[in-house]
């Protein structure tokens, strides 16, 4: 499973009997898909987040947990044999994901004890004057 979120937390939103269902015609193990469906998740999270934290994070704040929970809901779906995505599912999905562009730009904050990233120093090319310029071409 992920850094953010365990099995039993998506079977608690989800119910088993429903995780069960999504999986039963996938021919994926229901804890294959789960641990998948978390990573996909995780790997989505950790995306936005290292432009603006320090990866991996030292906790989880209750409100990543909750987005995790999103994502790999609708991941559980992508990957079972459902013909489609509850719509519910889909806009859980895009919260979650604007939730997260907030948190790459830096207009909202996770908890304090988090530590950004810190700023990496630009570099800094610099080269020697060109050896050809457009009045050394001239008549070529």
């Amino acid at each position: 499973m992920s850094n953010y979120i365990s099995a039993q937390d998506i079977s608690d939103r989800m119910g088993q009997s429903r995780i069960d269902a999504l999986c039963a015609n996938s021919g994926i193990s229901s804890a294959n898909m789960l641990a998948k469906a978390s990573e996909n998740a995780a790997s989505l999270i950790d995306g936005y987040l290292s432009s603006a934290y320090e990866l991996p994070l030292s906790a989880v704040p209750a409100m990543l947990r909750n987005i995790a929970v999103d994502l790999a809901e609708y991941e559980l779906y992508k990957l079972s044999s459902s013909p489609s995505i509850p719509e519910k599912i889909k806009d859980s999905c895009k919260d979650a994901v604007l939730f997260l562009e907030k948190l790459a730009e830096g207009s909202i904050r996770l908890d304090e004890s988090i530590s950004l990233r810190k700023e990496i120093n630009p570099v800094l090319l610099v080269s020697a004057d060109s050896l050809m310029d457009a009045e050394s071409m001239k008549g070529f």
